[in-house]
């Protein structure tokens, strides 16, 4: 297999995650489109409704890309992965873990500071600026 893998530690838990596939990530452009197109009141809602419309999408992006990256290594139907991610992940996890997904998979970059109190941590960047 080509694609690349990252160990991924959370909670003194450890698990592989690994690069998405090239249909992967057609896939997940094609699932961000959807995800707009269904929450496309989020622009008219307002306080709490937004937030939650907000974190909801978050949440859901980043439990795709995640169950994606995890099929590689598991021989379950993806939708079945992608439904434990959804509801056995920590919030924090799965923002950690996607962030991590994209880096790998070349689609977000990484930029170290240089800051002392912030030395070793890995900001996820997107590439479209």
């Amino acid at each position: 297999m080509f694609l690349k893998k990252k160990e991924f530690t959370y909670s003194d838990n450890t698990i592989e995650l690994f690069e998405l596939s090239a249909l992967q990530r057609i896939e997940y452009f094609d699932f961000l489109v959807e995800q707009s197109q269904k929450n496309e009141d989020v622009e008219k809602a307002e306080g709490i409704k937004k937030t939650a419309l907000i974190i909801r999408a978050n949440t859901e992006s980043n439990a795709w890309l995640v169950s994606r990256s995890l099929a590689h290594g598991e021989t379950r139907d993806i939708e079945q992965v992608y439904h434990e991610v959804l509801s056995q992940w920590p919030p924090e996890a799965l923002g950690k873990a996607a962030k991590e997904v994209l880096v790998i998979s070349g689609m977000a970059q990484t930029e170290n500071t240089e800051s002392e109190n912030h030395q070793g941590d890995v900001q996820a960047e997107p590439l479209e600026k």
